[in-house]
């Protein structure tokens, strides 16, 4: 029987919000009715076993590893930021009695950290994961078994793009649940009533399948400029990145010789990944392999959504506050 949890991206879920808003120059009377909408009809949509609502924290444990975090970003100068989250704390009041609505906003977490060990702990209980949110970060999380039987899936809700972002070989997922499912139409069950709201989402929203070793293979090359994390060969100003163009490239040098699943928290993966890159840059000095793990290291810690990465002790901080 599928069980399936929904897991609310709350960064994303207010900034959506605040947008739309700004745009149509309604924000500042409509903004806590929008957030109670948008939640009514994702909670609504479905009997989902637990709705998880999470939110980053005002401090976060990589930018003291990594002053330059998220250094680019700006907040809209136009915005009255204050008023955004005075009304969203309202908003947080007003749903966290709500039924199975769990709330967590812990320091020095962001929500990207929360998610993966929810999803972590959840996949081991047999349950599924809807996440609602646009962070590519989060696609490192997709995946699907057929012997515990749950998937990963991410659900970016636009007004007009809306996209379901599933795990590579979805299908043979679905044809499990299907091929497993007792339910007929006069006796409905958990796998058929799944099904159907798979179906629901996928009539208006574009279904992208993600191979997940591709896409945070490419994360680790090319760096992401969102967050101002820098491509691996870049070790000053002058030096020049590899872009999406090129990590590609250099993904299926690295395939071609070495073609098995790869290890990403492995030292192995790290000397094979410089070795491809340094055939890639024609660069041979020790130096630059050198460099490059350096960087393979720090990018792999700031990027990979996985306790064994997080400072020490801060793992058991996640499984003494967060309830499964």
């Amino acid at each position: 029987m599928i069980s399936l949890n929904l897991c609310v991206d709350g960064n994303y879920f207010l900034y959506r919000a605040v947008f739309i808003l700004h745009r149509l120059r309604t924000l500042y009377g409509d903004l806590e009715t929008l957030l109670l909408n948008d939640y009514n009809n994702l909670s609504n949509a479905y009997t989902f076993n637990v709705i998880y609502f999470i939110s980053d924290s005002k401090k976060s444990w990589r930018k003291n590893l990594y002053t330059e975090y998220k250094g680019k970003r700006k907040k809209e100068e136009k915005i009255d930021w204050e008023f955004v989250f005075d009304t969203f704390d309202r908003f947080k009041e007003n749903i966290k009695s709500r039924h199975n609505c769990l709330l967590y906003q812990i320091d020095p977490f962001e929500g990207d950290d929360i998610i993966a060990h929810i999803l972590k702990e959840t996949n081991k209980e047999g349950s599924s994961n809807l996440i609602v949110s646009n962070d590519g970060d989060l696609h490192q999380l997709l995946k699907f078994s057929t012997s515990d039987n749950y998937i990963n899936m991410i659900y970016n809700h636009k007004f007009q793009d809306e996209k379901l972002y599933v795990p590579k070989n979805y299908s043979i997922f679905l044809k499990h649940v299907e091929d497993n499912s007792e339910g007929d139409i006069f006796n409905l069950n958990d796998d058929i009533n799944f099904i159907n709201y798979f179906d629901k989402i996928t009539s208006k929203a574009k279904i992208v399948e993600i191979d997940k070793e591709i896409s945070y293979f490419k994360k680790i090359v090319a760096g992401d400029s969102g967050d101002n994390i820098l491509s691996v060969v870049k070790f000053d100003p002058k030096t020049k990145g590899i872009g999406d163009t090129g990590s590609n490239t250099v993904y299926a040098m690295y395939k071609q010789k070495y073609p098995n699943e790869i290890n990403f928290d492995s030292d192995e993966f790290i000397k094979n990944l410089c070795d491809i890159l340094s055939i890639y840059r024609k660069n041979k000095e020790d130096d630059f392999k050198e460099k490059v793990a350096e960087n393979i290291r720090k990018s792999r810690q700031l990027t990979r959504l996985d306790g064994i990465y997080l400072p020490k002790g801060f793992q058991e901080i996640l499984y003494e506050n967060i309830k499964i």
